[in-house]
């Protein structure tokens, strides 16, 4: 970030800020009927769950890297096929994966402690 100039500083600064101000008035809206244990719990799963996202996101990517790593060096005309069918089974699983873990961060904000 040093060699940025002020105006990219700035929005960098103004992006975060948006979504910030987004994500809290989501929150808000979320936890309008949620009593405290919930609100602690959901938003614990929440953090979790953007942390499993990332993190899955992260070891699909390196594990396409790999194989095109492979196919390169032994396949060197099986890329173009390896770009189109284990890219689709790339996106189509870390879809499927995301569904099921935001799917999982809903389950927990609907939780109701006594």
């Amino acid at each position: 970030m040093k060699d940025m100039k002020w105006t990219e500083h700035l929005s960098v600064i103004s992006s975060a800020a948006s979504i910030t101000g987004v994500s809290l008035v989501w929150l808000q809206a979320l936890t309008k009927e949620a009593n405290f244990m919930t609100a602690i719990f959901g938003g614990v799963a929440s953090v979790v769950g953007a942390l499993f996202s990332i993190g899955s996101l992260v070891v699909a990517i390196q594990l396409f890297a790999l194989g095109h790593r492979y196919f390169r060096s032994r396949f060197p005309g099986a890329v173009p096929a390896y770009w189109l069918f284990g890219g689709a089974v790339t996106i189509w699983a870390e879809f499927l994966l995301q569904v099921v873990i935001w799917w999982f961060v809903k389950d927990a904000w609907a939780t109701r402690f006594s």
